[in-house]
C-alpha cells in the first residue's frame, strides 16, 4: 500500500483521515452519530474533497431507519404498559412486559442475538423514560444527519486535499540563560521540553540553526520559550555591557 501523502474528509462522517493510495484509511464513526457503530462504510473510498456520490445511498438508509424508529416509539408509547432495564454486559435496553418479571435483581437473558447476558433489573424505567433516552436521542441524531448531509450534497465543490507534513517536530529544551564569569550560559532546568511533551529537546545553539533551517515543524509553546529564552539573553547582555 502507498503510504499517504494528503488527508481528506470522509464522505460519510466527516471524519479527517490520511489517505494512503489516494482512498480514506480504516476508521470508526465520530461520536456525534450515535447511531452509527463499528468501522465507517467510507473507508476505502473516496473523500468528501474529490466526490459526493456515496453520500445519498447512505442518506437513503437513514432516512429508511428514522422512520422505523419514528414508528417504533409510537406503537411503544401507545401500546401495552411495558418496562425496560439495561444488560450489565452490552448496556443495550431489554424489554419487560411484567413489572414483577422485573423486579429480581439480576437474571440471564437471552438477547436478540441469541446470546446470553446477565440484566440488572431492580430499577425497572417506564417507557416513557425508555423513549426519552433510547429512542429520542437516536430520532434527533438522524434527523441532525439528514440535514447536515443534504446541506453538504447541495453545497459540494470539488477542492484540494490537505498535505500531510512529513517533517520532525523541532522541541527546546525547557532551559534559562545565565551570567557565568561575564559569559551567557545555558541553564537546563528540566529533563523534558518546554512543551513537556518530549524528553529532552535542542539547546539554544542547535534549535537556532535548525529553526532557521526550515527542515522541522515548529512547536509552538517551545518556539515561544525559545523566544523568551532569546529575550532573557538579550536582557542579561544589556545589563552586563551597561555596568
Amino acid at each position: 500500500m502507498k503510504k499517504a501523502t494528503h488527508t481528506g474528509e470522509c464522505q460519510i462522517c466527516g471524519n479527517t483521515q490520511a489517505l494512503p493510495s489516494g482512498l480514506l484509511s480504516k476508521h470508526g464513526y465520530t461520536v456525534n452519530w450515535g447511531f452509527f457503530h463499528g468501522v465507517c462504510s467510507g473507508h476505502g473510498k473516496q473523500p468528501f474533497e474529490l466526490s459526493c456520490d456515496d453520500i445519498a445511498l447512505v442518506v437513503e438508509q437513514v432516512r429508511a431507519q428514522l422512520a422505523k424508529t419514528q414508528a417504533e416509539r409510537h406503537e411503544l408509547l401507545t401500546g401495552p404498559v411495558s418496562y425496560w432495564v439495561r444488560e450489565i454486559t452490552t448496556r443495550s435496553w431489554v424489554r419487560f412486559s411484567d413489572l414483577v418479571a422485573a423486579n429480581a435483581h439480576t437474571e440471564t437473558k437471552t438477547n436478540r442475538h441469541g446470546n446470553e447476558v446477565l440484566i440488572s433489573s431492580n430499577k425497572p424505567s417506564s417507557v416513557a423514560q425508555y423513549v426519552q433516552y433510547a429512542i429520542d436521542t437516536l430520532i434527533v441524531d438522524m434527523e441532525k444527519y439528514i440535514e447536515w448531509q443534504t446541506e453538504r450534497m447541495a453545497n459540494w465543490a470539488p477542492k484540494a486535499l490537505t498535505p500531510i507534513d512529513g517533517r520532525d517536530i523541532l522541541h527546546f529544551q525547557r532551559s534559562r540563560p545565565v551570567l557565568v564569569d561575564g559569559s551567557i550560559k545555558m541553564r537546563v532546568l528540566s529533563s523534558k521540553s518546554a512543551c513537556n511533551r518530549v524528553f529532552g529537546g535542542w539547546n539554544a545553539k542547535q534549535y537556532r540553526e535548525l529553526s532557521a533551517a526550515g527542515n522541522y515543524k515548529v512547536c509552538t509553546t517551545c518556539h515561544a520559550a525559545f523566544e523568551e529564552y532569546e529575550a532573557m539573553k538579550e536582557k542579561i547582555k544589556a545589563d552586563f555591557y551597561s555596568n
